[in-house]
């Protein structure tokens, strides 16, 4: 991920203080966090577009769940009540999914800032469609921190090739109705480069710059080898500037592990645990919040040993994270 705007929000301060503080500790202990930093919740386990470079372009959940109120709130609870130990939790309410689809999500991220203190930031990514305006007030008062839409293109005609089933002209109709509420401030546009839309790069970043609005820049991933033809898609790697290459120098020669599963929890709408978001498919599943608790999971042998696997490069007993094409970038 790279950030376009040079002004520091949550997430940078989330990124650049608990992450690579525990990354340097794990680098000389072997021991993460005893909790998670991160969350990615799915609250409702399906989309309502097919994207390109998105696993569900070929085949979604076969029915659809959602996430109960009861586990919801366990999970919530038992986040707020670790949190206090830590600088900052981030909660994501995004995992393979639209979570706007959950007619109920405004108010679970009500529910969250009810529960927790300002070391809690909320998160939440949409492909814009459904952000109606008329669900503007129950944004604002859901206190979500930070809003992340996908666009990934800056004309309607590359948008209708990599966001299929998407309304190109709808999303930007609610973008525009957002950046004249009250919400403006906490609105990210999010940029996932590949191929097809590489040469509206520059005209999409001085565009939502005028509108005020800073961008997240992507590379796109092969989502652990679950995106068909992905050598379609991929751009060549090119130039990096210095900083990302420090980042990767860090990653590859001092830490030696993925970072997420040193810092990032991933828990699907039926209470599964994946070590990652890119695990469309449940290949790895770690264990199930209605069994057993976030700390236990997390702290678990068999989370323990994956972490070592990672480290110590034997990924032929990880075959996701062997397939995965930020691993292979990386590490």
């Amino acid at each position: 991920m790279r950030r376009i705007n040079l002004d520091f929000k949550f997430r940078d301060l989330v990124e650049l203080s608990s992450h690579y503080k525990s990354y340097f500790k794990y680098a000389i202990t072997k021991k993460p966090p005893n909790f998670p930093l991160v969350f990615h919740i799915q609250t409702i386990n399906t989309c309502n577009g097919s994207c390109t470079m998105c696993p569900y372009s070929k085949k979604k959940p076969e029915r659809v769940e959602r996430i109960s109120n009861e586990l919801f709130e366990k999970i919530i609870n038992e986040i707020v009540q670790h949190s206090k130990s830590s600088r900052y939790t981030y909660i994501h309410m995004y995992l393979q999914n639209e979570p706007i689809l959950d007619k109920d999500i405004f108010r679970k991220l009500r529910y969250i800032k009810d529960k927790s203190k300002e070391n809690v930031i909320t998160g939440l990514t949409t492909n814009g469609t459904l952000l109606t305006p008329d669900k503007i007030p129950d944004l604002i008062s859901s206190d979500l921190d930070e809003l992340v839409v996908s666009l990934d293109a800056f004309t309607k005609e590359t948008y209708s090739k990599i966001r299929k089933g998407l309304d190109f002209d709808k999303v930007n109709e609610n973008l525009e109705a957002l950046i004249k509420s009250d919400y403006k401030n906490s609105i990210f546009v999010e940029f996932t480069k590949q191929k097809e839309n590489a040469k509206e790069l520059n005209d999409f970043i001085e565009y939502w710059k005028k509108k005020g609005l800073p961008i997240l820049l992507f590379n796109i991933s092969n989502r652990g080898g679950e995106v068909e033809n992905f050598d379609e898609y991929r751009m060549k790697a090119g130039k990096t500037v210095l900083l990302f290459r420090l980042k990767r120098f860090i990653l590859k020669r001092m830490i030696r592990c993925c970072p997420l599963v040193l810092t990032t929890f991933n828990i699907r709408s039926n209470g599964d645990v994946i070590i990652c978001c890119n695990d469309y498919t449940e290949n790895l599943i770690l264990g199930n919040i209605n069994k057993n608790s976030i700390k236990e999971i997390w702290n678990s042998e068999k989370y323990k040993n994956i972490r070592k696997y990672l480290h110590d490069k034997e990924l032929n007993k990880l075959p996701i994270c062997k397939s995965c094409s930020i691993f292979k970038d990386n590490f």
